[in-house]
């Protein structure tokens, strides 16, 4: 069971709140980080995905249970058509630090 502090602020909207945990996390406010945050499409995805970001120094995919499946420094676009349904972390390696994101590929057919 996974369990919030129970706070506002000007980052998270929390709902459903009870008296000893935030039962939900509803959503979290990125407005303020748009500019340091990379753009990663489509998501979710078939297979092709397309990264944008200033000053990338390599781009590296793991699945869920850790296994790299993905790891380049020229691209910017990652295939994983030949990867199993599923969630993938996507690390970001740039000159001001590491940004990571989850990306769901669900091919359906």
């Amino acid at each position: 069971m996974i369990s919030f502090s129970c706070y506002e602020d000007s980052t998270f909207s929390l709902y459903n709140v009870s008296s000893n945990d935030c039962e939900y996390l509803l959503s979290i406010n990125d407005n303020n980080n748009q500019k340091s945050n990379p753009l990663i499409y489509p998501n979710p995805t078939t297979g092709i995905i397309e990264v944008h970001y200033n000053n990338i120094i390599s781009i590296e995919v793991y699945n869920s249970i850790g296994n790299k499946v993905f790891d380049n420094k020229t691209k910017n676009t990652i295939d994983l058509s030949f990867e199993p349904n599923g969630i993938y972390l996507i690390r970001v390696l740039t000159k001001s630090g590491v940004i990571n994101k989850t990306i769901f590929k669900n091919n359906m057919r």
